[in-house]
């Protein structure tokens, strides 16, 4: 509730939000996941909680969690959730599945051959690992913006598909001192979007400083295959780091429930890392959910 308050107010000041939390009579009512669910129950209200598995669950097209309830209890498994999104990693197949994604400028315009929006690319890639158990189950203990600790258990398939494959061309594209300072641009910007300050002059600043590095190529194909087994890095060609030419790159690799690397990419860059790329396709995804004038 800050953080989208935060927001409301940074693009409109005049914006009155309503928060329950801070709204007496509603903590009145509802002191707990127990009145909550009786509530709900009372007027036939669709909803995944339950008495036995008291659990919540906020979920976009991005991801989902799962938190609170009995998911407080450390001593509580990650896999005692009910996968949203697809299976848990011990429930996938054994046999990979190909995944093949053309990059443009860092983003994702073709999957398995089939030309994608940005929010195609999203849902087609969330289908994929999610039925590979990727990104499935993934166990966190968060630092809070209020200043608590929260725990959860994360789903973000399409996600950590699509940025595994950025992880591994990026490797590919910077030197040991842009690298360390893209790792730190990095982490800095993911607390400003995670904070609420997307719209803040400090992540448009990092933003920018980014930016250089999806120049450095245009466009290129990376293949993963997503198995349930770890393989191991086998196989790595290094690509010239010029824009003109191009740059194969062949590597196998996996973990557990995660990528398996089979990637080539025409020219030297072709991708933005971690979370430079998801910022604009979070432009992209404005322009094609809000109505045009």
């Amino acid at each position: 509730q800050v953080r989208f308050q935060l927001v409301a107010n940074m693009c409109q000041p005049g914006v009155a939000v309503y928060a329950p939390w801070r709204d007496q009579a509603f903590l009145d009512m509802f002191g707990g996941r127990k009145e909550m669910i009786d509530f709900c129950n009372a007027y036939d209200l669709p909803i995944a909680a339950t008495y036995e598995k008291p659990y919540s669950t906020d979920a976009n097209f991005l991801g989902l969690t799962h938190e609170a309830g009995k998911l407080e209890s450390l001593d509580v498994a990650a896999d005692f959730i009910e996968p949203g999104m697809g299976v848990l990693p011990q429930r996938a197949p054994d046999k990979p599945e190909e995944f093949r994604v053309r990059l443009n400028a860092g983003r994702p315009v073709q999957i398995n051959g089939a030309d994608v929006d940005a929010l195609t690319a999203i849902l087609r890639a969330n289908e994929i690992g999610g039925r590979n158990g990727i990104g499935i189950g993934i166990h966190t203990v968060e630092n809070r913006f209020v200043g608590i600790k929260s725990r959860g258990v994360y789903e973000s398939p399409g996600m950590c598909l699509l940025g595994a494959c950025y992880e591994f061309l990026i490797q590919q594209v910077l030197d040991r001192r842009a690298r360390r300072f893209y790792d730190s641009i990095s982490a800095a910007l993911a607390e400003q979007i995670y904070q609420g300050y997307y719209c803040d002059l400090a992540t448009q600043m990092m933003r920018g400083a980014l930016a250089p590095v999806a120049r450095l190529a245009v466009s290129g194909p990376a293949q993963a295959l997503v198995p349930k087994v770890n393989q191991g890095v086998q196989a790595l060609v290094d690509p010239q780091i010029d824009a003109a030419a191009d740059a194969p790159i062949a590597a196998v690799g996996a973990a557990p429930g995660q990528i398996f690397f089979a990637a080539e990419a025409e020219t030297a860059g072709a991708a933005l890392a971690r979370l430079d790329p998801y910022c604009g396709l979070v432009d992209e995804f404005h322009r094609a959910l809000l109505p045009q004038e």
